[in-house]
């Protein structure tokens, strides 16, 4: 039995790399995102909710790798609604983070500091031989 596959057109071809630009600014967003994220909680959170507050952030990245996959594994019929579905949420939560920047007052008092600036500094031992 002699099988054979023909083709009209060989399709479209982008190579992989392309994808390289989009990591990569993905990846500094990423980076500024963390980074100003953190010391706000560490400025903002009282020195005994510090922990609990960084764990609850772990919390809400996985929280939202799962809406992922369940939205990922819900069968629909055009990807477009798919897409749809996701930018709803994107402008439900910007508008959400847009409302809390707005009504949220910052505590701004030094004692929210993890340790004072004597316990910054180095302790210096002399060794006599």
């Amino acid at each position: 039995m002699d099988v054979r596959l023909f083709t009209k057109d060989e399709g479209n071809y982008i190579h992989v790399l392309w994808q390289l630009p989009q990591y990569f600014i993905m990846s500094i967003a990423d980076i500024v995102f963390v980074t100003t994220e953190m010391k706000f909680i560490f400025t903002e959170a009282p020195i005994s909710m510090k922990s609990f507050i960084a764990s609850f952030k772990l919390l809400t990245i996985a929280l939202g790798s799962l809406l992922v996959i369940v939205i990922s594994s819900m069968s629909f019929k055009n990807q477009a609604h798919e897409f749809l579905l996701y930018s709803g949420l994107m402008v439900a939560d910007t508008l959400l983070l847009g409302y809390f920047s707005v009504v949220y007052r910052s505590k701004n008092t030094n004692i929210t500091d993890a340790m004072t600036p004597n316990e910054n500094k180095i302790e210096e031992t002399t060794v006599v031989n």
